[in-house]
């Protein structure tokens, strides 16, 4: 149900709404048909023309979209690598970090190891 929320075209979408809040199956039923009239009658048009919830859909085209669609693979390809390598980077950080932590619980036991040391020559003096 979140994920249907989070989608400006599901939220929007009178059907799904009316699926997901109605418990009277013949009245589901009649508003399944009507959706399937609907949807017949917006078959042949632009999106545009479409009609949601919260008013008429519209669609922005400007002369830059053939460029995105052009370099999408570019941004793509460049985006994955970045991913990998910070990956890549946080797993060697955690490595690392393992390799820190081991070396301060050695470093923990030699100082204890010196302060039981320290109290017995403490005692014995």
């Amino acid at each position: 149900m979140q994920a249907v929320l989070r989608c400006e075209e599901l939220k929007t979408c009178k059907f799904l709404l009316t699926f997901l809040s109605q418990a009277d199956v013949k009245i589901f039923t009649k508003v399944q048909k009507d959706a399937e009239k609907i949807r017949e009658q917006l078959k042949n048009r632009n999106f545009n023309d479409l009609v949601t919830i919260n008013g008429v859909g519209k669609l922005f085209i400007s002369r830059n979209c053939q460029t995105f669609c052009e370099t999408n693979m570019d941004i793509t390809d460049f985006y994955f690598k970045l991913y990998r390598e910070i990956i890549d980077c946080s797993k060697e950080l955690a490595e690392k970090a393992q390799d820190f932590a081991a070396t301060f619980h050695q470093l923990q036991k030699m100082i204890t190891q010196m302060g039981e040391h320290h109290k017995r020559v403490q005692s014995n003096a």
